[in-house]
């Protein structure tokens, strides 16, 4: 992508991270808490091309490499090529290695295995704030629930946690319309930050570095989700 591709995808983003202060902390670190490489661009592009842009440090704590096929040491690598285009560093992007986060639909974790590791990766890097799945998962995918409920259990008044709404039936597959719909019905909604992005770009741009994941499906994905267009963050 040429740097005015990226000027225009970025002038095109919209977020409050004012909900990002450090307060007396100083600066702010938002560490977003995954399942899987490839959860950051699929499900939080909105939120992270603005963070990007607010020139807030982001982090991503990723419970699992993906390994449910065997590519799991490539998926790591994807996923730090990925975060790149977020602006983030790659010594600032973790995947977790517990044999007890396997990925897999069957895969039932602890959450408080996840606590534990997300703990550490706040510890490591001075987390002030926590972004990631709300309950439902976004897709109800088990090991998304399974972060959702330990964010749950890392909330505090110290370490304020966002997360991302789940939104069923055809609301999801709205694409950029749901934008259209947000600022018509939604922009007065109490409590809700909303990220908004009026371009796929972002996503694109961070999904090619997935390239063991780029199936059709991939870029069906990218043109009808809504959360590649908005993300609607709501605090524990």
């Amino acid at each position: 992508m040429s740097q005015h591709e990226s000027r225009r995808a970025g002038e095109s983003s919209s977020c409050s991270c004012s909900v990002f202060d450090g307060g007396e902390s100083g600066a702010a670190v938002v560490t977003l808490v995954i399942a899987h490489p490839d959860d950051e661009c699929m499900f939080f592009s909105p939120a992270l091309e603005a963070l990007r842009r607010s020139g807030v440090r982001t982090t991503v704590c990723c419970l699992s490499n993906g390994d449910a096929y065997g590519l799991g040491r490539v998926r790591e690598k994807e996923l730090q090529r990925s975060c790149e285009t977020y602006g983030m560093a790659r010594a600032d992007v973790e995947v977790v290695e517990d044999k007890r986060l396997r990925d897999g639909m069957d895969e039932e974790w602890d959450p408080a295995v996840v606590v534990t590791h997300v703990e550490r990766h706040c510890a490591s890097v001075g987390t002030t704030h926590l972004l990631g799945f709300d309950e439902g998962g976004i897709s109800g995918h088990p090991n998304h629930v399974a972060c959702a409920q330990a964010l749950v259990r890392l909330r505090s008044s110290s370490r304020p946690v966002w997360v991302q709404r789940t939104f069923g039936g055809p609301s999801q597959y709205l694409g950029a319309l749901q934008l259209l719909l947000w600022h018509a019905f939604g922009r007065r909604k109490n409590g809700v930050v909303a990220c908004t992005l009026a371009t796929l770009v972002p996503a694109l741009r961070a999904m090619r570095r997935h390239g063991s994941q780029l199936v059709w499906y991939r870029y069906l994905h990218l043109l009808l989700s809504r959360y590649v267009y908005i993300n609607l963050l709501k605090k524990l």
